[in-house]
């Protein structure tokens, strides 16, 4: 039999880590530091080291299924792009990527005197770099699973991920709109640690992913009190009327400031994926009869950013958003950024380049004036 002791024991270790890296992230997300890069991988290691424990104490029990799969198989698919395999292999593989390879190794001065593995990456040092990455996030995914089959944890992730949102969001507005300076940490030249300020589409993220949360715990809360998953809008807003749903109340403020905060943060993008998030919430809301009637408080919460914007600098966030007109600074270098990197992928179609070697393969494919180097794909926007 499962020993259901150590299980808690294991499942509450692995919520730890889980939340601390929610945390941790919230304030390194979008510094690009060697130091983030640790905690995912310690993270990743200790929540491996606990589902094996798991696993032990529990018989092999594991939940996720198919899911367990699709993260497992993701991380080996990463790893064999680093992985060095015959010539003939690769040959049959991957033949644009031997392709490749052979048009480096067969010229002076290594003309007759390559090596006889070749990587399936053309960038394997990346490609391995990558790996532990993947491998981290699906042992965490995998933990994930395990940990969140239950519904107050789940709700104190949804809240511990809806806080950090709402805080950098708070954070944001007060740099955007009052001009106080932005905190930062510094651990060297030109490497703030509050991750949210270098980038403004990574702060973007993140506030959507915290408006995300904030439904989540919202609908989980109702559902949890009113005793069913099918409930109106009408009766969630006679709800929240009613004596100790201050925290309720809270979480509706907080959706209103980060729909702010994104709107002021500059990002384009992530106005655009707010809206279309707001649109897909409501018909899923309306399909599944979770909240039937919840386009007109989405609408109302709307109302109420525009609101808070005529106060915070509307015409800067209108100008902001109206340039992507120009094509200069708008979609148009974005288009051609993405029909390159199609036709690259069409050359290298099962593979890829594998990770870290976009950079150096893409120029092959570019076709457009842009100026710069391109060093990503803008998966942001795809």
């Amino acid at each position: 039999m499962p020993s259901q002791p150590a299980l808690r024991v294991c499942d509450n270790a692995c919520e730890a880590v889980l939340l601390a890296l929610v945390a941790w992230f919230a304030a390194a997300y979008g510094g690009v530091l060697p130091l983030s890069e640790v905690a995912l991988v310690a993270a990743g290691g200790a929540c491996a080291a606990l589902l094996a424990a798991r696993a032990w104490f529990g018989r092999g029990e594991l939940h996720g299924g198919w899911l367990v799969c699709v993260a497992s198989g993701v991380a080996a698919y990463v790893a064999l792009q680093a992985a060095h395999l015959p010539r003939g292999a690769l040959q049959a593989l991957a033949p644009s990527t031997a392709a490749m390879w052979a048009a480096q190794l067969d010229a002076p001065p290594l003309a007759g005197g390559g090596p006889d593995a070749l990587s399936v990456a053309l960038y394997p040092e990346a490609a391995a770099f990558g790996a532990r990455l993947l491998l981290a996030c699906a042992a965490l995914f995998v933990a994930a699973i395990q940990v969140y089959r239950d519904a107050t944890r789940a709700r104190r992730l949804y809240l511990a991920v809806a806080l950090c949102a709402a805080g950098l969001g708070v954070l944001r507005i007060a740099t955007e709109v009052f001009g106080l300076e932005a905190p930062a940490v510094a651990l060297g030249p030109d490497l703030p640690l509050l991750g949210p300020f270098v980038s403004y589409s990574h702060f973007a993220e993140f506030a959507n992913l915290g408006i995300g949360a904030v439904f989540a715990l919202l609908l989980t809360r109702m559902a949890h009190r009113s005793g069913s998953t099918r409930n109106h809008v009408t009766a969630y807003v006679e709800d929240l009327r009613r004596r100790g749903r201050g925290l309720d109340r809270a979480l509706v403020l907080a959706a209103v400031l980060l729909m702010v905060a994104v709107a002021v943060s500059g990002s384009r993008m992530g106005v655009v994926a707010t809206c279309l998030g707001g649109v897909a919430l409501a018909c899923a809301l309306q399909r599944t009869a979770a909240l039937r009637g919840t386009g007109w408080l989405l609408g109302l919460l709307v109302v109420g950013a525009l609101v808070a914007l005529m106060f915070s600098g509307f015409d800067d966030v209108y100008e902001r958003v109206a340039s992507a007109a120009d094509p200069s600074a708008g979609l148009e270098v974005r288009v051609a950024l993405f029909r390159d990197s199609w036709a690259m992928a069409g050359a290298f179609p099962w593979f890829g380049v594998g990770h870290g070697a976009y950079e150096l393969v893409f120029p092959l494919f570019d076709e457009s004036a842009r100026g710069g180097r391109a060093q990503h794909a803008e998966n942001v926007y795809v």
